[in-house]
């Protein structure tokens, strides 16, 4: 669509030539021709110069946003070489300049190895504490997800909480009960030795 438009001086181009047949993604970038932001795919092909390429529009992203599957109250963030948030799966709006905020905010902490623990989490917009579990793309992408900590945690354990609590509490009650039966069992065998006595004076 622009007659001053050379391929072969493209990033993505020179990428897909140096990769040799590998899959490359550029990172995301405003189209020069429709202003919108995109990424671009491209692989060399056989023969001299070959390459097959397809831009992705990030708008594409959210056609399929229902199908991906994520425990309650858990997001997944994806960032591109750059550091953009690309794509995002969740409750949270990517428009959203907070939303931004807070995905650069996990991103630093990703990178600086803050959450290389598997002990470490983040509080996110809704205070809620998260488990971050990330992964570094060969592309120089950056996959996160947060999960809440309380069901990685507790998950089905409650229930076997709850009854040992149950049954902690019953045998505190019998520990008492007999120890309140001991106590006045001393008082009585007590009062009887000292009437024996009383009797036997």
């Amino acid at each position: 669509g622009d007659a001053d438009y050379h391929y072969k001086e493209t990033e993505w181009y020179h990428r897909a030539i140096a990769a040799d047949g590998k899959l490359i993604f550029t990172d995301a970038y405003f189209d020069a021709i429709t202003g919108k932001v995109m990424v671009t795919m491209a692989q060399k092909l056989e023969g001299d110069g070959n390459v097959l390429a397809f831009d992705i529009l990030l708008e594409n992203f959210y056609t399929h946003k229902n199908k991906a599957s994520i425990p309650e109250h858990s997001t997944y963030f994806l960032f591109d070489g750059t550091g953009r948030l690309i794509y995002i799966a969740g409750d949270l709006d990517i428009k959203n300049p907070a939303v931004q905020a807070y995905a650069n905010h996990l991103l630093d902490g990703v990178k600086s190895g803050k959450y290389a623990s598997h002990t470490s989490s983040i509080k996110d917009m809704n205070g809620i504490r998260q488990g971050v579990y990330y992964y570094f793309m060969n592309n120089g992408w950056t996959s996160v997800i947060t999960i809440p900590t309380g069901p990685i945690l507790q998950g089905d354990v409650n229930v076997a909480m709850y009854i040992l609590a149950i049954l902690c509490a019953i045998l505190w009650l019998i520990l008492i009960i007999v120890l309140y039966m001991e106590y006045f069992g001393k008082r009585e065998r007590k009062y009887i030795s000292e009437s024996l006595k009383i009797l036997g004076d």
